[in-house]
């Protein structure tokens, strides 16, 4: 329930009626296979990914947080197994 996002939270940002008009937002979207999303469970760094996943983490500003990520992904991924 409380594990929604790779990074950050929106709970708060999503019930907020001056952000009424951006509910439905999306921002950019990437496909990560399976083998691209066992390398980052598994904690793979820049050096070790291959560049077609590091671009794709790179549209989504997530390289930073490439040493949260297998513990955040985790917990998403645990509660979506709740949720659905």
């Amino acid at each position: 329930e409380w594990h929604h996002c790779l990074v950050g939270c929106l709970r708060c940002q999503s019930i907020c009626p001056a952000n009424k008009h951006i509910l439905n937002w999306e921002e950019t979207r990437e496909h990560f296979s399976e083998k691209e999303t066992s390398m980052i469970l598994d904690g793979l760094g820049k050096n070790e990914l291959p560049a077609l996943t590091l671009n794709k983490l790179e549209k989504l500003s997530l390289t930073e947080y490439l040493k949260q990520l297998p513990r955040n992904l985790e917990a998403v991924l645990r509660n979506q197994k709740k949720v659905g």
